[in-house]
């Protein structure tokens, strides 16, 4: 086969995608500032519906599930929410390291409200020394969170990315920007 009829195709191609422009789509959001901290337990934990432990020291959790209630500040708004997670968690007891992937419900305001945001929460727990008889990590000196949220009802279109890095404190505040269609 002839090198040229091979190569003819090829070169075309390249001409079209050099000479076309090439379009993204434009966002049209506002970016304004977030944060969000915790005030208290909604609902107590339940622990985890599987939960074992490797002879390596790695102890593995499925289906703990937490409610908390907190603040939840967008721009000059700040809205009461109710929150409610089912997660999975990994903990290395050698390392002291947890790691927790949440699938999230934000509620504004209350449990059930057909407003707020739902997504993914990731946590990193730093120093952990044992787990609670619910599963929740223990003794951690800090910790890591990083979400990004998909808005519903009233907040509809609206993305929210907080994150957090720092002392495992009850009351740290996760900062981050919501994303609002305008």
């Amino acid at each position: 086969m002839n090198k040229k009829m091979i190569l003819a195709p090829i070169i075309v191609l390249l001409m079209l995608l050099a000479v076309a422009p090439v379009m993204a789509c434009p966002t049209h959001s506002q970016k304004v500032t977030a944060w969000n901290t915790t005030t208290g337990l909604g609902n107590p934990p339940v622990p985890p519906k599987y939960s074992w432990t490797t002879a390596g020291g790695i102890t593995i959790e499925i289906g703990y599930q937490s409610d908390v209630v907190g603040k939840l500040g967008i721009g000059s708004n700040t809205y009461n929410i109710y929150s409610h997670s089912v997660s999975n968690l990994v903990y290395n007891s050698k390392t002291g390291i947890a790691d927790r992937l949440s699938d999230a419900v934000w509620y504004v305001p209350t449990l059930g409200s057909s407003d707020g945001f739902s997504g993914i929460v990731n946590i990193r727990y730093v120093g952990v020394t044992s787990l609670s008889s619910t599963g929740a990590p223990l003794g951690a000196t800090s910790y890591s969170v990083h979400l990004i949220l998909q808005g519903f009802g009233e907040f509809k279109g609206q993305t929210l990315m907080l994150s957090y890095d720092g002392p495992s404190v009850k009351t740290a505040e996760w900062t981050g920007y919501c994303l609002i269609p305008t």
